[in-house]
């Protein structure tokens, strides 16, 4: 396990790294370390073309990076997170179901209205709607 800590970065405590960050964070000139404990106690300073890198990383090691950048969006444009909460519900039956209980109920009133409106314009444009008789 390769542990690297940096400073000014997440309180001074140290992450862990995979294979593949292993090897970036040595392409930067960064050192790792065997434990957390010794990382922390030497922590690296970070390059200026490094910064987004290491930014990455310490989200990838608290846990969801998704759910620091919604939560990050979410403080620049308020609401933005309900447009992720419409397309997954996009995904669920029940409101697949309610969109067809709207479409259906919208059928059902043209199709009442022209019947009453009989030979009238009204009667006449909503007849010209598809699926209306």
């Amino acid at each position: 396990m390769f542990w690297v800590a940096f400073k000014g970065y997440y309180g001074g405590k140290a992450i862990s790294l995979g294979e593949i960050e292993q090897l970036e964070a040595e392409a930067y000139g960064m050192h790792g370390y065997p434990t957390a404990a010794e990382a922390e106690a030497k922590p690296n300073i970070v390059p200026a073309i490094a910064k987004a890198q290491v930014n990455a990383w310490i989200f990838n090691a608290q846990g969801s990076l998704t759910t620091h950048a919604i939560g990050a969006a979410e403080k620049a444009v308020p609401g933005i997170g309900d447009i992720g909460g419409f397309f997954r519900d996009l995904t669920k039956e029940s409101t697949w179901l309610r969109i067809a209980e709207g479409i259906l109920g919208i059928l059902l009133v043209a199709t009442a209205i022209s019947k009453i409106a009989g030979n009238s314009s009204a009667g006449h444009a909503v007849r010209k709607l598809p699926l209306v008789v």
